[in-house]
């Protein structure tokens, strides 16, 4: 029984050196605080400098600045268009052009805007604006050579310029694109269908105009004489009058402007097409970088007051969770403590049994 007893003891001495609630407190896992906004950056950053690298192209630009900025744009171009397309319903065709040309102002290289303008300028009617309905028709297409709306807006600019045959050059050129153009079947032969027309009219004025021509060369004028007396001399003056009719018919036959003003207005078109190309991106940087990029940082801005506000949360949510953390180590180390105290006063009241059961033998053996 002594040495079961020795033993015992020996074991609770071991667990009375257990201190390790109260020396040693387990590690608190913080966890990460949210990562802080990026700043974005306008221009793209050469991977070999730290310096960012700005010009007026498009790929100098920071790729999330030139995303969000063309989508910005491509927004606004939009709301452009559609404001142009609602006056040109409501008949106000001015409106409707000034629109267009807004529009244009932010994405010069548009082929649909300049068609836009080219048919509202069409509408308005009138010489001055046959002729810049022309010009916005070629420089339509050839952004977009493709363009069957483009080719059809230059025949009917050229028609009411009264050239005709060149008109009907157009015609037959957006016929023979129509399979080449993204149109549904239905919608390909009803165009067709209205091109065809379109084309068989203006051979007719065509024709009917030079028939007219012929008629009138054949027609010869008719001729006066005046005679005039000076003293005994007389001089006999002749002089020849055209038919009045056909003073007014060649009037309304002739064209507007000539075919080579005509031809000139093309080509003027066909090269500015690169330089046109190039004006588009160089306005479509500066716009980015004077509307877009601010916009972007404003939401930055924003971003970073949400970041500051999760910060200070999880700062308190951090503060809250560590005090339960060690509130729950100090209870656990407490209710050892208490546990060690008592296995104490058990094997000291052991201890105390066994002397007085000593005591009491001795005492007995002593009374033998």
């Amino acid at each position: 029984n002594g040495n079961g007893n020795g033993n015992d003891d020996d074991d609770d001495d071991e667990d009375d050196d257990d201190e390790s609630y109260a020396h040693a407190p387990p590690p608190f896992d913080y966890p990460p605080q949210p990562p802080r906004p990026i700043t974005p950056p306008r221009f793209r950053v050469d991977p070999n400098s730290s310096t960012p690298q700005a010009s007026s192209s498009l790929s100098s630009l920071d790729p999330q600045v030139l995303k969000v900025g063309s989508n910005l744009l491509e927004q606004e171009v939009k709301r452009l268009r559609e404001a142009g397309n609602q006056a040109f319903g409501e008949g106000k065709l001015t409106q409707a052009s000034l629109l267009y040309g807004e529009g244009l102002a932010l994405d010069p290289a548009s082929s649909v805007l300049h068609t836009n303008r080219a048919i509202a300028r069409l509408k308005q009617g009138g010489v001055a604006s046959a002729v810049d309905a022309l010009e916005d028709a070629a420089m339509a297409y050839f952004l977009d050579p493709l363009s069957v709306k483009a080719l059809h807006k230059m025949a009917e600019a050229k028609s009411l310029l009264r050239l005709h045959r060149s008109a009907a050059g157009h015609l037959e050129k957006a016929i023979q694109l129509i399979p080449l153009a993204d149109y549904k079947p239905a919608v390909a032969e009803a165009l067709r269908t209205q091109l065809k027309k379109q084309l068989m009219q203006t051979l007719q004025e065509a024709q009917a105009s030079e028939k007219r021509a012929m008629a009138r060369m054949r027609r010869a004028p008719t001729t006066t004489q005046t005679k005039v007396s000076y003293g005994k001399v007389t001089i006999i003056e002749e002089s020849e009058e055209r038919n009045a009719t056909d003073v007014k018919q060649e009037s309304e036959d002739a064209p507007v402007i000539s075919q080579r003003e005509a031809d000139r207005i093309e080509q003027d078109a066909e090269e500015r097409v690169t330089s046109l190309r190039r004006q588009a991106e160089e306005v479509k940087v500066q716009w980015i970088l004077e509307n877009a990029y601010p916009l972007m940082l404003n939401t930055h801005a924003l971003a970073l007051k949400e970041w500051e506000a999760d910060v200070a949360k999880h700062k308190l949510e951090m503060t809250i969770a560590e005090t339960r953390h060690f509130e729950k180590w100090r209870k656990e180390r407490d209710a050892a403590a208490q546990e060690r105290a008592l296995r104490r006063e058990v094997r000291e009241a052991k201890k105390q049994e066994a002397m007085r059961e000593e005591r009491e033998r001795e005492r007995k053996r002593q009374l033998k």
